[in-house]
């Protein structure tokens, strides 16, 4: 079976969503390889040099054999240990390197998590046959979840990436240019990394018509329903065990931006709008206008 990757902008319900089809028969969780902060092991091309690190037929070279150890569930063991000597660390590399060899013997099929792999998900449904899930998320939920992380983004880290800025990024070069000079505050860098991400998911919609759009509201709202038909697309099988996964992850008493890895627990009906309690009244007509170019493709009236 194909591995798949599960991606789109961070902070729009990835691990949620990998999480729940990883509860699938047969199905073995990979957390982002394409991290900065995933300990090493994962991948043996960790860290890679950039958030949102492009990869194409370019430079491939420099990570096709990594990632495919990972789809294998090769652990790099040495590299691991290299990168984090000590007993408490030492005791988490035996854990991760005891997941991934159960997968192998297992003989799972890969799900890889990994919103940060967004802008390389065409090489690797090319090199690797990933089928591939992008998630969508509000403009106006995105960035009242990055100010309540208070996470900056560093614009030069694509700055940086000459492939990146003369290949796909190309139309918002001079203002990727002028955010990674320049940065201005955190609301405005949001803005601009939501209308980059999902001006590249706009893309992708038309030039691949095989890969599965997700908007996390739709997901949220009925969860059941919706994990039910990306199963199907998956060709994943739904037992009553992944929905009643499903319902505890959704059914929470409370809204958790994207509580504990493993303990995913929210009010997924309750969580579609909690960004007009988090952000003031000329925040969101701000985010509103800044994002218009975009939105409108994803969103309508009804959803602001």
């Amino acid at each position: 079976m194909a591995p798949i990757l599960v991606t789109g902008s961070h902070r729009s319900g990835t691990t949620w969503v990998g999480r729940m089809l990883a509860h699938s028969p047969g199905v073995g969780y990979i957390g982002e390889p394409f991290s900065l902060t995933t300990p090493p092991g994962i991948c043996r091309a960790t860290p890679l040099p950039y958030w949102y690190t492009y990869v194409s037929a370019e430079n491939q070279r420099l990570y096709r054999g990594a990632l495919q150890d990972t789809l294998r569930f090769r652990y790099d063991f040495r590299g691991a240990i290299r990168a984090r000597p000590g007993l408490r660390r030492a005791a988490r590399n035996l854990i991760d390197a005891a997941n991934f060899t159960a997968c192998r013997i297992r003989r799972c099929r890969p799900l890889m998590k990994d919103p940060l792999a967004l802008f390389s998900a065409p090489w690797l449904e090319q090199s690797f046959g990933m089928e591939i899930v992008v998630m969508i998320r509000h403009p106006a939920a995105f960035v009242a979840s990055l100010k309540v992380k208070d996470w900056e983004f560093p614009f030069d880290h694509l700055s940086a990436q000459p492939a990146l800025l003369d290949g796909p990024l190309e139309p918002f070069r001079d203002e990727i240019m002028s955010m990674a000079s320049v940065p201005k505050d955190l609301g405005e860098q949001a803005i601009l990394l939501w209308r980059i991400i999902h001006w590249m998911i706009d893309d992708y919609r038309r030039q691949h018509r095989n890969w599965h759009f997700v908007r996390l509201e739709d997901l949220a709202v009925d969860p059941v329903a919706g994990f039910s038909e990306v199963f199907r697309a998956l060709d994943l099988d739904f037992t009553p065990r992944v929905e009643a996964a499903i319902r505890a992850s959704s059914e929470g008493p409370r809204m958790g931006e994207h509580g504990p890895v493993r303990g995913i627990v929210r009010d997924s009906r309750a969580s579609v709008r909690t960004w007009k309690t988090r952000l003031s009244t000329e925040e969101i007509d701000r985010i509103r206008e800044a994002t218009a170019d975009v939105a409108s493709t994803f969103y309508g009236e009804g959803d602001w």
